[in-house]
């Protein structure tokens, strides 16, 4: 690079914006963010007030909500098989169960977005579906401990 190319290229913004060619469509924007004092800006959006995405209420609402149907689908899962644990309950269920619950936990305990749950059921769904082989069977060792826990308090 020439010597006197790389005075143009200096750390200042006044200097940089003196070297843009004034025919440049972006000139007249730079030089107004000089004036402004502010090197680069964010295109504002209408209506959120330079908020980023994770901030909104609306989004940590929805969030929320996403936890809460996961919760709510557990607790119906665990519920189905207290109920059925006499008449049989396939290891599938009880290792499917197993890893909803341990999901519903671990992603609020990791500080993990709640919109992870939406592949991580359909994750959990079809490991424990394939619970009958391996690698998958394993998961039914701690799916007995899970299945027992869930039987504590039942009158047979």
């Amino acid at each position: 690079m020439p010597a006197d190319s790389a005075k143009t290229y200096t750390t200042t913004l006044s200097r940089w914006t003196d070297s843009i060619p004034p025919d440049c469509p972006d000139a007249p924007a730079a030089r107004a963010r000089e004036q402004s004092g502010s090197s680069r800006r964010r295109p504002s959006i209408p209506g959120r007030r330079g908020r980023i995405l994770g901030d909104t209420a609306l989004f940590k609402l929805s969030g929320f909500l996403v936890w809460l149907i996961a919760a709510a689908i557990t607790v119906v899962w665990v519920l189905g098989i207290r109920k059925l644990a006499d008449s049989g309950v396939t290891r599938q269920t009880v290792n499917t169960t197993m890893l909803f619950f341990s999901s519903v936990i671990v992603v609020p305990a990791a500080g993990l977005s709640p919109f992870h749950l939406l592949w991580i059921f359909p994750v959990s769904w079809l490991s424990g579906t394939l619970s009958l082989t391996f690698p998958f069977s394993l998961l039914s060792i701690p799916g007995e401990l899970f299945f027992r826990a869930c039987s504590i308090g039942r009158h047979p």
